[in-house]
């Protein structure tokens, strides 16, 4: 049911590595930045504003993209479960797949969005939020007061990059490391109460891959939301059996979040009930087409034995 201790060892070492060279690559492009500053004597406006967008930039691809990867290429040579990489696909259904999951992961990331800020913020708010500092860290990181920068810049380093290098290594790298089956391990004999312990240790890989992506944020006041987008891309990509559509919330979540944050707005939860139930519908009818979008895509295929897999035709 559980992921064995070994894995759970590969997968806690390569967080604790990822962690550390993203900290230590923002910490020598830091330390980079600040030697050219002083040494060009160049101290205007242009370079205060675009130094933070080059040290997120670059410690997400270093730190979490570029392990996650390597790691996703050596998991695929000692797996027997592909479901992730390398679909046996027809190479139209599968960009016709691609399209659909990048579209309804849009969808659906605006709906989580939705759901967190207007419905469940309120709720933990009075207990957990962002401190002053935190706050003030994040306002002047998006909205820095030697001037704002064009909002694609903000929405590459902020929404993009972010969505796809924690993807690729929360729901890419960790979640395969703790359920993928290697090569030589007994097939299963598919029979219910095997699938159904399948099943729960997906969840469980879920769970930890969540935990881990709401720990590596390091806000207590971010804890709960982040914990609970952790949850949503996790199943994302449990059932799709690709990272794609976990991406693609990711990214949208983001998105709105910096749209925001370039205004000034840092919580909407306090909105008047009226837009809140306004909204709703919109939300609805989102959710509706994006699970139309997705679900003839949708494989659920580590959820099932190869025996399973048969019987249902895939």
């Amino acid at each position: 049911m559980f992921p064995k201790p070994e894995q759970v060892a590969r997968a806690l070492s390569l967080f604790v590595f990822c962690v550390l060279l993203f900290q230590g690559t923002a910490w020598a492009l830091r330390t980079g930045i600040s030697h050219l500053r002083f040494g060009s004597g160049w101290t205007g406006p242009l370079f205060e504003t675009w130094q933070s967008w080059g040290v997120i930039v670059g410690s997400q691809v270093v730190g979490f993209g570029v392990p996650s990867i390597v790691c996703l290429f050596v998991l695929r040579n000692t797996s027997t479960d592909t479901s992730s990489l390398g679909s046996a696909e027809p190479v139209t259904e599968r960009l016709g797949t691609i399209a659909r999951h990048m579209a309804a992961g849009s969808l659906l990331g605006g709906v989580l969005f939705y759901v967190l800020s207007f419905w469940l913020a309120p709720i933990w708010e009075p207990f957990v939020r962002l401190s002053e500092q935190e706050r003030a860290f994040l306002s002047e990181l998006l909205a820095p007061k030697t001037g704002l920068r064009p909002v694609w810049a903000d929405l590459f380093a902020f929404a993009l990059v972010p969505a796809v290098c924690e993807e690729l290594l929360f729901r890419g790298a960790l979640l395969r490391l703790l359920w993928a089956k290697e090569k030589d391990s007994v097939c299963t004999d598919g029979s219910p109460q095997d699938r159904c312990a399948q099943k729960a240790r997906v969840y469980v890989a879920v769970l930890l891959c969540a935990g881990l992506f709401a720990l590596v944020h390091g806000s207590a006041g971010r804890f709960l939301p982040t914990l609970c987008l952790g949850v949503a891309f996790g199943v994302a990509a449990s059932a799709s059996g690709s990272v794609l559509l976990a991406i693609a919330m990711h990214g949208q979540n983001n998105l709105l979040v910096v749209l925001l944050a370039r205004r000034g707005v840092w919580s909407v939860s306090e909105v008047r009930p009226a837009i809140k139930w306004a909204f709703l519908p919109c939300a609805a009818l989102a959710a509706w087409f994006a699970m139309r979008l997705v679900l003839p895509t949708l494989r659920f295929r580590f959820l099932m034995s190869k025996e399973g897999k048969k019987e249902n035709g895939s």
